[in-house]
């Protein structure tokens, strides 16, 4: 038996949570399943039968939750009551075979270095419309913002180093948009992520899925549009103090430097205050993030002052220096402070 735990949060659970319990005993000494809220009888009795199976540790939560809550309830559980490797969490409705969890667990025997890996399915034609869309339009953002290519985001089958088991349960998401989030920080803190190919299975046309498209995508999604949210509110705070203080002071420069710095200062508190950093990495990302606001700075005054001067009105210089700098950041960011190969 491997000396791995594995963690299942489940809401009104089937027999196929049973059934999959059962077989994956047989492998796993220590399985944590988490009872988020569940209200049917048909569930309540297979969470009564599930708690009866000797290697089995069944917490519950009062009320649904979400998913990434009972995950982080499995988690804390896990980190102060049981000794691990790796935590492996998995899904409830049947999603991934028991032989699967079983080949991810092992492949972590090899590569304990690695701090999460990731079971990804192959999203091919016989998938549900539905599943197959929303995968690869969040693998097709993802790979845009952060740099990083995987054709599954959002699989739940992973295997979690205990190192790191800690500071991902300090992140504030509860819902699916939690198993985005930790992918989000293990590749901003340059946290090693390996795959592991699983077979795709969608039950009844993935009809036993609680996952709601337009409400849930909005929460995985959520990270992603609060760092554009951010970086747009900045710009327009710029943009309006630099008209001000041109107007007040009639000098580029004057307005340039404060102007940039306000918004500056603002997006770094809101960018830390909303996406949480390893504490080692602190450090580091504060040089890197000055760094980059003062080439910023001075490229944006350089910019501004050099179109003006060849007749250029201030206000469209100021919009294209912008824009350049927008993108040109966003695509340094990505290759050398989020990317991944």
């Amino acid at each position: 038996m491997t000396s791995n735990v594995l963690l299942i949060p489940a809401y009104e659970a089937s027999n196929v949570l049973l059934d999959l319990v059962n077989e994956l005993s047989k492998s796993f000494p220590k399985i944590i399943i988490v009872n988020d809220g569940s209200k049917l009888e048909s569930s309540k009795k297979i969470f009564s039968k599930l708690n009866k199976i000797k290697n089995v540790y069944l917490l519950n939560h009062t009320s649904n939750l979400g998913k990434g809550a009972a995950l982080k309830t499995g988690l804390f559980f896990a980190i102060k009551n049981l000794d691990f490797d790796f935590i492996i969490t998995l899904d409830a409705d049947g999603q991934h075979l028991s032989r699967d969890v079983v080949r991810l667990s092992d492949y972590t025997e090899n590569h304990k270095n690695i701090s999460l890996v990731l079971g990804v399915r192959n999203f091919d034609k016989n998938v549900p419309i539905r599943s197959r869309m929303g995968n690869v339009l969040t693998s097709l953002i993802f790979k845009c913002v952060y740099g990083y290519d995987t054709p599954d985001t959002q699989t739940g089958l992973r295997a979690i180093k205990r190192s790191i088991v800690h500071e991902i349960t300090n992140l504030s998401s509860n819902g699916y948009n939690f198993e985005i989030d930790v992918l989000i920080f293990l590749i901003k803190n340059k946290l090693e992520i390996s795959t592991v190919n699983i077979t795709t299975v969608y039950l009844n046309g993935n009809k036993t899925s609680h996952f709601k498209p337009i409400s849930d995508s909005i929460q995985i999604y959520r990270s992603i549009l609060a760092f554009s949210t951010i970086s747009f509110l900045c710009f327009i705070i710029d943009f309006c103090l630099f008209l001000i203080l041109l107007f007040i002071s009639n000098s580029i420069f004057i307005a340039v430097m404060i102007s940039r710095c306000m918004s500056g200062c603002i997006n770094f508190y809101l960018n830390r205050k909303l996406f949480l950093a390893n504490n080692s990495q602190k450090k580091k990302q504060s040089i890197f993030y000055l760094v980059l606001f003062l080439i910023n700075l001075f490229s944006s005054y350089l910019g501004i002052y050099t179109l003006t001067s060849i007749g250029v009105s201030i206000v469209l210089s100021k919009v294209l220096m912008d824009t350049f700098l927008f993108f040109g950041s966003f695509l340094f960011q990505r290759q050398f402070f989020y990317s991944r190969k």
